[in-house]
């Protein structure tokens, strides 16, 4: 994994100058030649153009300065994935909406209006809920969901054993859903090649085994490998949607029989909500903003906006593609269409299981093996929970959709919530001490003297910006209070209503 390289800033304050005037600042005080001491500056900072997100990032990067990185004090690595480029990234982003949820969605019979208004609606939070994580990412300088629950769960760093323990408990739940995932994935993959194989060699344990030596070399590969597998799972997918349109358009189709082999919470609009959940958001922008080492940095805005470009794109492009699947009721059992099926998903395993938390092995098989041991451990757990009998694959399935849609839409309003009505704001351009934001990687220089009481000019200029900064935040607010918490309360009941068997 890489480390993220520092981003040079500009410090926003000076907090001591010598005794003489600067006749350069254009807020030095008048008359303080004849003072002894050494006079206090304040520096303010042209702040009118730039994003309020931003104004904490620059502040406090100055700090870290010479002080070594506070997140290698912690344990986290400051980036979980190598910095990409904005192709790269893009791919990232849009892979996920066409893998398994949108092929299930022709195997529904729900009317074309409603599936419709659930596609534009689930594209819309998904994009939504993907610029949420980005805020929260930026404002709390975390690069992983996992240090951002983590920073709403556990109330200041010096309790060692409880981030220790959120953080095994986050990522034990972080890989159980990303290895039921995979299994999801190679299970259906292996189920649409076995009839195309000839009835000799046709056997579901071994077409598994197979699939899963095949999955464990492309994730031992060359990163350059499994961003090309992605790619190929991504255009085998969009000759499955043409082959299945044309299958449509000539009446080629059959009733599918799908849903009776899936979990209670399996329908084309539950499908749809799939299709639209993503879980690499903080990662992905965090890459994007720390790539480009061999090219001056850009400025923070512009590398915003380029992240919200590609999540604009990819989640539309996404949507278009998976709308021609909303026309189709039925499914095609044609060879072709089988073995595309089968293609996109299996490359898009590798992508899942190296995105996946490495397992807590002792140091001592970790010094032992020359090779990830880790991966090979989640690889033979996924084809395992890939062979489960059918009654226990539809609980199995259930699991999945409920932990992909609550990660999605879910959490992340809750993280909001949680940062910005429960916690105090992070400082702008006051010095933030240790006690006013517990849990964050500032909180335990106790070596520092206790800093004066902020400039009074300084205080004002803080409430100021304190107050554009929730202005700005009032949109995502009303998104999340208004649309967002509604929509996934319903999602709830209607969820334990199925379970309970009531509807």
């Amino acid at each position: 994994m890489a480390s993220a390289s520092g981003i040079p800033s500009h410090s926003l304050r000076q907090s001591s100058v010598d005794s003489s005037p600067s006749p350069a600042s254009p807020h030095s005080h008048s008359g303080s030649p004849g003072l002894g001491s050494n006079p206090q500056l304040v520096l303010l900072p042209n702040t009118e153009d730039r994003d309020p997100y931003d104004e904490f990032l620059s502040d406090v990067e100055d700090e870290d300065e010479g002080e070594g990185d506070p997140n290698q004090q912690l344990g986290i690595s400051p980036l979980s994935i190598p910095p990409l480029p904005p192709s790269v990234v893009f791919l990232y982003l849009l892979s996920p909406y066409l893998r398994l949820g949108a092929m299930y969605i022709p195997d529904g019979d729900t009317p074309l209006e409603y599936g419709l208004v659930a596609l534009v609606l689930a594209a819309c939070l998904s994009a939504f809920c993907r610029h949420i994580w980005f805020l929260l990412g930026r404002y709390l300088r975390q690069s992983t969901i996992e240090d951002i629950v983590i920073h709403l769960l556990v109330r200041g760093r010096r309790r060692g054993r409880e981030c220790v323990r959120a953080r095994y408990t986050i990522a034990a739940v972080i890989q159980a859903f990303r290895m039921l995932l995979a299994a999801m994935y190679l299970r259906d993959s292996v189920n649409c090649i076995i009839p195309v194989i000839p009835h000799i060699y046709r056997s579901q344990l071994g077409t598994s085994a197979l699939l899963c030596i095949l999955v464990l070399a492309l994730s031992l590969s060359n990163p350059k490998i499994v961003v090309w597998a992605t790619g190929l799972s991504l255009a085998s997918y969009v000759a499955w949607v043409v082959a299945v349109y044309r299958a449509y358009a000539t009446n080629e189709l059959l009733p599918s029989a799908g849903w009776l082999q899936r979990g209670l919470l399996w329908n084309e609009i539950s499908s749809i909500a799939f299709a639209c959940t993503t879980a690499l958001t903080v990662p992905l922008s965090a890459s994007l903003t720390s790539g480009a080492s061999s090219t001056p940095p850009a400025p923070k805005n512009q590398r915003a906006k380029s992240f919200q470009l590609l999540n604009a794109f990819s989640t539309a492009l996404g949507a278009l593609l998976i709308l021609p699947l909303v026309e189709t009721s039925t499914n095609a059992p044609d060879v072709l269409i089988s073995i595309l099926r089968s293609v996109t998903l299996l490359f898009s395993v590798p992508s899942v299981i190296l995105s996946t938390p490495s397992l807590p092995l002792p140091d001592a098989i970790r010094r032992f093996a020359s090779v990830n041991f880790s991966l090979f451990i989640i690889t033979f757990v996924v084809g395992i929970l890939s062979l489960v009998p059918p009654p226990v694959t539809g609980i199995l399935d259930d699991a999945t959709l409920f932990l992909a849609v609550s990660g999605t839409f879910l959490l992340p309003a809750l993280a909001h919530i949680t940062v910005h009505y429960f916690r105090r704001p992070l400082s702008i351009v006051v010095s933030q001490r240790p006690s006013s934001v517990p849990g964050t990687p500032h909180s335990t220089h106790t070596q520092r003297p206790p800093s004066p009481s902020p400039d009074p000019l300084l205080q004002r200029k803080e409430r100021l910006l304190q107050r554009s900064r929730l202005t700005k935040r009032l949109l995502w607010d009303i998104g999340i209070w208004i649309i967002l918490i509604p929509v996934c309360g319903c999602g709830l009941v209607w969820a334990g209503g199925r379970l309970a068997l009531q509807w």
